[in-house]
């Protein structure tokens, strides 16, 4: 009887799964803004001594992005070096003495270091994949540094003293996708807010924990980014073109209307050296003699 049920519903025929394209179709813009929005929503702000977030960029002192865990350069710190004058550094959970060693020389150049938990597991075991070493170092980095910590862990691991005593801030960034590292990063930037509370109780942090942060500047959606970043592709090439002629080495562009920013884009270095700095949107430009094209702009 079970047989001829399952014949029944066809489970005799294999049917053909066509996966041309499969990733694509899975993942829509309309998806990407949905993940992006409920990132938004989630991440938690436990801790902001001396409202140390929203971070302020500053051209004459540089910020050093640590990532525990993962060695590569990814979302969040790509998304913060869009504004900030920073630098990365990658160390495993078992980085050796020497390693260590080598990032406590480079962090005398850094005014500040906003540090990356990430590559946990879901089990509890060894602090769910992070170990003590990591978390030791972010405790003796927080006492040297103004160091924020931004964590892509089960929240359970906040029944752990070590790694977050220290810190200035503390987020709470949960999963270690895209939408939650542009989160995080946004969060310091203060392009968005913070309301979230924490889902959980701990031995520091009591269930519906979290701080409220009111958004710096307002961080326009991502489909109305698309949509302005294809309006302005124009403009993308006449400065590269410039800086292809060698009229400038670099330059930014920073377009606002109605009071909101709603474009702006960085290109080149500071100067035509090879290993001359990149210019970012924290790059802070000395302008001069810009009396005819203001009011010419203005008239019009």
């Amino acid at each position: 009887k079970i047989l001829k049920l399952k014949y029944w519903c066809g489970l005799n025929v294999k049917p053909e799964v066509v996966t041309k394209n499969l990733v694509k179709d899975l993942n829509t813009k309309e998806s990407d803004v949905l993940n992006d929005k409920l990132g938004n929503a989630a991440v938690t702000l436990l801790k902001n001594e001396n409202l140390t977030i929203p971070i302020e960029p500053d051209v004459n002192s540089k910020t050093l992005e640590l990532s525990l865990g993962l060695e590569e350069e990814n979302t969040f710190y790509k998304t913060l070096k869009k504004q900030l004058n920073i630098d990365h550094l990658g160390l495993k959970h078992n980085a050796t003495f020497k390693e260590i060693e080598q990032l406590f020389t480079q962090l005398l150049q850094y005014k500040n270091v906003i540090i990356q938990i990430n590559k946990s597991t879901l089990k509890a075991e060894n602090n769910y994949g992070i170990g003590l070493q990591s978390l030791k170092l972010i405790d003796s980095i927080a006492l040297i540094k103004p160091t924020i910590v931004v964590a892509y862990a089960n929240p359970y691991l906040l029944n752990q003293n070590l790694g977050f005593t220290n810190c200035k801030s503390l987020i709470w960034a949960y999963e270690y996708i895209p939408s939650m590292q542009r989160a995080a990063a946004n969060l310091i930037l203060g392009n968005i807010g913070a309301s979230a509370r924490l889902p959980i109780t701990t031995q520091n942090y009591a269930y519906n924990s979290g701080l409220d942060l009111a958004p710096k500047q307002k961080l326009l959606p991502q489909k109305k980014n698309e949509i302005i970043e294809k309006r302005f592709r124009a403009i993308d090439s006449i400065a590269l073109s410039g800086i292809t002629e060698m009229a400038y080495p670099g330059c930014q562009i920073a377009v606002l209307k109605d009071g909101e920013l709603i474009y702006q884009k960085s290109f080149g270095k500071y100067t035509y050296d090879v290993d001359a700095q990149e210019v970012n949107n924290a790059t802070i430009y000395d302008l001069a003699s810009v009396t005819k094209i203001a009011s010419s702009a203005l008239a019009l």
